[in-house]
């Protein structure tokens, strides 16, 4: 994977030069595929579903509605609404109207909440603190995507950023949060016209992040993949 992914030792951070650090799309065609294909993870909490539980696991007392939902993970209301239902069905979501809005809710009455809200909030806790993280620099988007970031709480996190932005000034705003995180974070930095062109041309690197991204940070990029 990135040179990043082995780069914790003995408990601490091992400090990289920016240009080790902020990977530009260099990742190998077979490591993609192993990333993709290698995990039970991937059936088991596909984007769509990652979506939903992610909103509502983490934020369990509140009422989404669908066009929430969607927002906060820069998709289509449409692409959420199978697995809505699936876990309406299951018994891990609720449904209820509320000001003529139809609501839904994590259930805090399902036998196996405590255990699927404790793998979001281990998986996800961290997505706060990067949105906080970038944002005093101009970034069009930003994601978290692949199997890493549901694995190990001391795994590196891997990101895309999508910004016209010096890599030194992505680097000076997540050095603290990898302190704080005890964790690195393994950036894919694109400027907005490398971006387009590589979707435009179906390059497979970012098809793939696209594919397996799970948890939008900031922008709307997320959703290119939907």
């Amino acid at each position: 994977m990135t040179r990043g992914h082995a780069l914790q030792r003995g408990g601490g951070l091992v400090r990289l030069s920016v240009q080790e650090r902020l990977c530009t799309l260099t990742l190998a065609t077979d490591d993609l595929k192993e990333l993709r294909g290698s995990e039970p993870l991937d059936t088991l909490f596909p984007k769509a579903r990652r979506q939903v539980l992610g909103a509502l696991m983490l934020d369990a007392n509140r009422g989404w509605s669908l066009t929430d939902i969607a927002k906060h993970h820069g998709t289509t209301p449409s692409t959420l609404q199978r697995e809505l239902a699936a876990l309406l069905e299951c018994g891990l979501l609720l449904r209820y109207e509320l000001g003529g809005k139809v609501l839904y809710r994590a259930n805090a009455g399902c036998p196996c909440f405590p255990e699927f809200q404790a793998l979001f909030v281990r998986a996800f806790s961290f997505g706060d603190q990067l949105r906080d993280a970038l944002s005093p620099l101009p970034i069009r988007s930003a994601f978290v995507y692949g199997q890493a970031a549901w694995g190990e709480t001391h795994a590196p996190i891997p990101l895309v950023v999508v910004a016209n932005v010096n890599p030194n000034a992505l680097d000076a705003v997540l050095r603290p949060l990898e302190i704080r995180l005890g964790r690195l974070v393994a950036a894919a930095l694109l400027t907005e016209v490398a971006f387009a062109e590589r979707l435009r041309s179906g390059d497979y690197f970012l098809r793939s992040t696209l594919e397996s991204a799970c948890l939008n940070v900031v922008g709307d990029d997320f959703a290119a993949a939907a």
